[in-house]
């Protein structure tokens, strides 16, 4: 697009109706006993929205694109604490009856299962400005009242979103009820929460009834070797919040990890993302990690977390990575091991140990090689800066990036305690099995050696008894 194309647009945007500037933080005002936030929809009012719900010609699938376009930047956590009762999905009620019931404007959160889902196609004169051609009418039945389902408006599903899947909508009541009783009919929400009946694989399982909301992992896998975004913060942050809690779940205990190398994620990652895999890797660093802003914080439970970079094996496959454009060496190889990048919220005891030996546990970046086996999620390839790299003449270095639920030391194993005692029970049976075996194998073999020998014996007797074999 130009220039002044650009320049155009920005301008309609700006004259359209409900495209006025507006906030994303807490603003809103008090109705009754009902939290109103009609200001994240700025330019609308009551009477607008009546006009537009339920659309019957363009003009009005034009304002319900709209809206669903404004609800997009809105923050879903400022709507969560403006709604109230969540669980009911109803506003917070008052001691008079009628104040309770809920009205165009306020903050609405609901959950409960997908009934149907219903394409909108967003008119042809909005699609460049909007930059999205669909949106969607997800008819979700309530966990709280299955008696009356609710028509939430909002960004696409994924496109494996189905009936009988799980969804959390937060958004802004559109229809109320018809004045014979106060329950919902319409709302527009900001981008769903999705938790799949059936999920993709078993780590979405887990991730899932952790509550993770498994529909970003669609967008996180489009970003596959690009640094981390903004965009990934919501994924990021969730699923590392959840990662070493799931790790001591049952549910994860009995679920078999996908056993994978650093070259696996590399040639199919988004085939791979947000599975449950376990991998064996030799830790090179741990860093620790600020989380500043306050929000994450509170998502988190903490002020950091930690990186840890890890090398694994490439069992004999040469990876190349191209050096920048201007720079026409060959491309650098690596032919040993790969980069990997580990993130979790606390550090095992022996990591804890390891820096505590080495820098008395006040630590920023310490340097730490210990073989260890992992499992986790894996997130998606991601492109990080490196001294390697740059010493090379190459780009951002490319690799994957996982979250841990589980870390244990090889090291230990090796030298003695609990795990070379298991190894030397089983060492010690293996031997005395082997002995069994071959003594058992010489006597049938002794046993057989001497049947074949009689059979031979008789074979040959029979053999000069005819004669017609000797001549």
């Amino acid at each position: 697009m130009t220039l002044l194309r650009c320049l155009t647009a920005c301008l309609l945007l700006l004259l359209l109706p409900g495209f006025a500037s507006h906030g994303t933080g807490d603003e809103s005002v008090r109705t009754g006993d009902s939290v109103s936030v009609i200001e994240l929809l700025s330019g609308f009012d009551q009477k607008r929205i009546q006009a537009a719900y339920p659309p019957s010609d363009s003009q009005s699938f034009g304002e319900l694109a709209k809206m669903v376009y404004r609800m997009g930047s809105v923050s879903r956590d400022a709507v969560v604490r403006k709604a109230g009762k969540a669980e009911t999905g109803r506003p917070k009620t008052g001691e008079s009856e009628n104040s309770s019931a809920a009205k165009i404007g306020d903050a609405i959160r609901i959950q409960g299962t997908i009934a149907s889902i219903r394409t909108l196609r967003v008119p042809e004169s909005l699609v460049e400005f909007l930059e999205f051609p669909v949106f969607q009418d997800v008819l979700i039945q309530l966990e709280s009242d299955a008696s009356q389902p609710v028509h939430v408006i909002a960004r696409r599903l994924p496109s494996a979103a189905k009936a009988g899947d799980r969804v959390d909508a937060a958004g802004v009541l559109i229809e109320p009820g018809d004045g014979t009783d106060d329950r919902l009919r319409a709302i527009v929400s900001t981008p769903l929460k999705w938790f799949p009946k059936t999920p993709a694989s078993p780590g979405w399982q887990l991730l899932s009834d952790a509550g993770v909301d498994v529909s970003e992992l669609a967008q996180v896998a489009s970003r596959n070797q690009l640094p981390l975004a903004p965009e990934d913060n919501d994924a990021f942050y969730q699923m590392l919040s959840v990662s070493q809690t799931i790790g001591g779940t049952p549910a994860a205990a009995q679920t078999d990890p996908i056993w994978i190398q650093p070259i696996d994620l590399l040639q199919k990652p988004k085939d791979h993302v947000g599975d449950w895999v376990r991998m064996r890797l030799q830790t090179v660093r741990v860093t620790r990690v600020a989380v500043t802003d306050p929000k994450r914080k509170d998502q988190l439970g903490s002020d950091h977390y930690y990186q840890v970079d890890a090398n694994g094996d490439l069992d004999g496959i040469i990876v190349r990575m191209p050096r920048k454009e201007d720079d026409p060496r060959e491309p650098i190889e690596f032919n040993g091991t790969y980069p990997v990048s580990l993130v979790m919220k606390e550090l095992p005891s022996f990591l804890t140990n390891a820096i505590g030996q080495q820098q008395n546990g006040e630590v920023v970046t310490a340097m730490i090689s210990r073989p260890v086996q992992i499992e986790g999620f894996f997130f998606r390839l991601w492109s990080y800066s490196t001294d390697f790299m740059d010493r090379r003449g190459g780009g951002d270095q490319v690799g994957p990036l996982l979250m841990v639920a589980r870390m244990t030391d090889r090291a230990s194993v090796a030298q003695g305690g609990i795990g070379a005692e298991i190894f030397g029970f089983i060492a010690a049976v293996a031997i005395v099995g082997g002995i069994l075996a071959t003594f058992v194998w010489s006597r049938f073999t002794s046993s057989d050696d001497h049947e074949v020998r009689e059979k031979r014996k008789q074979r040959e007797s029979d053999q000069v008894k005819l004669p017609s074999d000797l001549t």
